[in-house]
């Protein structure tokens, strides 16, 4: 069995297909140093992006404006988040990501 390093841990996309009934956005790059992407579908102009922390304390809410959001993730420490997307009539989607220091 081969090992897994650190590195294999990062690796990691929030690309993927969102699960069917949910918004079909794209959240990267994952992980992050200093700003979050967030892309909505033209069909859906408005949202909000809830970050939490890895005890599920709120740390940030954005709104979305428009199909190409950028959120500073500088306020943040390094480590993992749960992204929440909200988005009127649609079901809430929740990704993983991590925040990492710039080297």
């Amino acid at each position: 069995m081969a090992a897994v390093t650190p590195t294999d841990l990062l690796q990691t996309s929030s690309l993927e297909t969102p699960p069917p009934g949910t918004v079909p956005a794209k959240i990267y790059p994952v992980p992050a140093a200093d700003n979050l992407v967030v892309e909505l579908p033209e069909a859906i102009p408005v949202g909000q992006l809830e970050i939490r922390d890895k005890y599920g304390r709120l740390v940030d809410v954005q709104a979305l404006r428009g199909s190409r959001t950028e959120i500073s993730l500088s306020g943040l420490t390094d480590g993992a988040y749960v992204v929440t997307l909200i988005c009127p009539d649609q079901p809430a989607h929740s990704r993983k990501i991590i925040k990492v220091s710039r080297k």
